[in-house]
């Protein structure tokens, strides 16, 4: 009995102590939110916009050594019609980045009108690409039920798929993901700001307690003329981290009129290392061709570690049997149980386009002389009309 009541004792003790270090906790982070607020407030529009450089500029050095498990839906919906949305595609992003170089896994699922996804119809990409050498390395596994093989590639570009993962605007601009030639900064949101960081305007919402930041949309195509603007509501108390978003542009071009619209919002979010990144976001964007429609892309991290992400983690092998286009080199092969070219597999190749390589490709010597002969014969056509017109000049 006397037990049964020390045991009662200890439990309420324990209790009472829990509910005290709760509020105390509660209150604490409370008044850390409240006061980074409050400062903030009292801050000058100039020291206001050094002070979110500096927030904006730690958020990229984050993204130096990040790694996440990404699950992304794509679809449509009409617009103001929730229950009018369709999901057209599902796929998984696993990306791993390591100051210069990443890693990139992307695995894509079509998904039928019913939402079903279509059992064996993966489509998996492996990518590496190696900052120091400036070289992607890729290789695409098909389903058996389309071609069932391994299609491999190496290049100085960066593959463009890889800018279906939307969450990488989140980062920094280590990388163009495939938008080249377009300016990196463009498309990633911080680098993006601190360019443009003479032309902010900075509204402060004490009924919200948040930091509303406009600030102008970079102009991503040619156009006579062009209009944008970005704003974004900042949380102060996650680090600056942006919860809403909202872009729009208006751009004349060949005589007409065009414009597009943009919109994310963070449904969650997580303190990864000492950031706050989001995990449950949703991006809508709108376009002229489909006004009545809303494209959508939804995001959910499901894995996401800060600094752990290390040197033996940056590499790609090719699996056997893989059918590899060096697009630098200019050659095409299959590759051995260890990831290496097969020596008598190689073929040289004369019609890659060399704009996508480091080093140009040199032109066979067939093609040389075909194009040293056809230049003599045109040079001899020109020389008999002179002679035949010369010869008919004087007899007239």
């Amino acid at each position: 009995m006397y037990r049964v009541r020390v045991f009662s004792v200890g439990i309420s003790v324990f209790y009472f102590l829990f509910v005290c270090a709760y509020s105390f906790l509660n209150a604490h982070g409370q008044s850390l939110g409240e006061d980074e607020f409050d400062k903030f407030v009292q801050m000058s529009e100039k020291e206001r916009i050094s002070y979110l450089c500096q927030v904006f500029e730690k958020r990229m050095r984050h993204a130096d050594n990040l790694s996440y498990r990404l699950e992304s839906s794509m679809g449509h919906k009409k617009l103001g019609v929730p229950q009018s949305e369709v999901v057209t595609i599902r796929k998984v992003f696993v990306h791993r980045v390591l100051n210069d170089s990443y890693t990139m896994r992307i695995e894509d699922s079509p998904v039928l009108s019913a939402g079903m996804v279509l059992a064996g119809k993966h489509q998996v990409v492996s990518i590496f690409f190696n900052g120091k050498e400036g070289i992607t390395k890729n290789y695409v596994n098909v389903p058996p039920g389309l071609a069932g093989a391994f299609w491999g590639r190496i290049d100085a570009r960066e593959d463009p798929i890889s800018r279906e993962n939307y969450y990488t605007a989140w980062l920094n601009n280590n990388f163009d993901y495939g938008y080249h030639p377009q300016p990196t900064e463009d498309y990633f949101i911080f680098p993006c700001l601190l360019r443009n960081r003479d032309q902010w305007k900075i509204e402060v919402k004490n009924a919200e307690k948040v930091v509303e930041l406009t600030s102008p949309y970079p102009q991503v195509f040619v156009a006579d003329k062009f209009d944008g603007i970005r704003k974004l509501i900042l949380d102060p108390q996650k680090g600056y981290m942006p919860l809403i978003g909202e872009y729009r542009w208006e751009a004349t071009r060949r005589g007409g009129n065009t414009w597009g619209e943009q919109r994310f919002f963070v449904e969650d979010s997580l303190l990864v290392g000492d950031v706050w990144m989001p995990v449950n976001m949703t991006l809508q964007y709108r376009m002229p061709s489909v006004p009545e429609s809303e494209m959508f892309v939804k995001m959910n991290i499901v894995e996401i570690t800060h600094g752990q992400v290390s040197s033996a983690d940056m590499f790609l092998k090719f699996p056997e049997g893989t059918e590899v286009v060096d697009a630098i080199e200019g050659n095409a092969y299959r590759t051995d149980a260890s990831g290496n070219r097969i020596p008598s597999t190689v073929e040289e190749l004369y019609d890659l386009d060399p704009s996508h390589a480091s080093v140009q490709l040199s032109e066979p010597p067939s093609r040389k002389i075909n194009v040293v002969l056809i230049v003599i014969g045109v040079l001899l056509i020109i020389v008999g009309l002179y002679i035949h017109f010369k010869k008919r000049y004087k007899a007239s």
